[in-house]
């Protein structure tokens, strides 16, 4: 729950494709870090994981208004058609 406040507050003030970018960006750093470093060191591997795991709480918050903003809907209506 933390990273849906966290990272969709961030989002408001660096933009919604900057904040995919970030996602992509650091999470890919955040799995190399684990994958060469995890074994040596267990708070470093437990710090990453939190990150990751923050990552998809906070797509789940940013993905909504992305998907309206980019289909051309200002607010939200119900609608049939998906993202």
């Amino acid at each position: 729950m933390g990273g849906r406040l966290l990272w969709s507050s961030t989002s408001d003030l660096i933009g919604r494709k900057n904040m995919y970018r970030v996602y992509l960006g650091v999470g890919a750093l955040m799995y190399v870090v684990i994958a060469q470093l995890g074994n040596d060191s267990k708070p470093l591997f437990i710090c990453c994981a939190l990150v990751i795991l923050s990552f998809y709480g906070g797509g789940f918050a940013t993905a909504p208004p992305t998907c309206g903003t980019s289909s051309g809907r200002t607010r939200w209506e119900p609608s049939t058609a998906g993202c």
